[in-house]
């Protein structure tokens, strides 16, 4: 993989408000580690934010809104 800056953007672009997150995870683990970086990565954004158990993380409640109907009746 080539380290050049366009390449890593490219890479890394992710919307915000997480894509300036990632950046900053991506810049921590590679100063720190750079030999490891994706275990490295992976345990910033575990310190940041917490971990769950797959199964658990895989569901999440369905909420769902009933909407009005509107009948329309023939014009007599």
């Amino acid at each position: 993989m080539s380290l050049m800056p366009w390449t890593a953007k490219k890479l890394l672009w992710n919307p915000e408000p997480m894509g300036s997150v990632f950046g900053e995870v991506c810049l921590q683990a590679w100063q720190q580690n750079p030999d490891d970086f994706g275990r490295e990565v992976m345990a910033i954004l575990e310190q940041r934010f917490g971990c769950a158990a797959l199964e658990s993380a895989l569901t999440a409640p369905i909420e769902t809104q009933q909407k009005a109907v509107a009948i329309a009746s023939p014009i007599s």
